[in-house]
């Protein structure tokens, strides 16, 4: 049985590779700002007021969560570049 990081992981993995590589321009840059995405924003939870949320519950499935993960691709490239200090 599959887990769902697998199912994530085969459904998107290379689409946000291709839309990190559109702001990157370079692969392997692309690559560790797709990898920063899936490890540290959306499976990694934050504590708020003592709970453990991950980025990930805040898709309201408003549009495809393939839109939804590009939007904080690019979200993340842009704190990081305003911001070169932070973690996202």
């Amino acid at each position: 049985m599959r887990s769902g990081l697998d199912f994530f992981l085969n459904q998107y993995q290379q689409k946000l590779y291709d839309a990190a590589g559109s702001i990157a321009r370079e692969e392997s840059v692309a690559r560790e700002l797709a990898d920063s995405l899936y490890r540290r924003s959306v499976w990694h939870a934050a504590n708020v007021r003592r709970r453990r949320i991950s980025k990930l519950a805040s898709y309201t499935g408003r549009g495809s969560l393939e839109g939804w993960l590009r939007t904080v691709l690019a979200q993340g490239i842009h704190q990081s570049i305003s911001n070169p200090a932070s973690c996202w």
